[in-house]
C-alpha cells in the first residue's frame, strides 16, 4: 500500500486524513477533531 507521509507540524485537525487511514485519529488524537 506504500507509506503515508504526513504533515503534522501544519496539521489543524480537518479531519479529512479520516477518509484515507481512520486509524491516523489514534496517534493525533490532539488534532482530531
Amino acid at each position: 500500500m506504500g507509506h503515508i507521509v504526513i504533515a503534522y507540524h501544519i496539521c489543524v485537525g480537518c479531519g479529512a486524513c479520516a477518509e484515507v487511514c481512520p486509524d491516523i485519529f489514534e496517534m493525533i488524537e490532539d488534532k482530531a477533531w
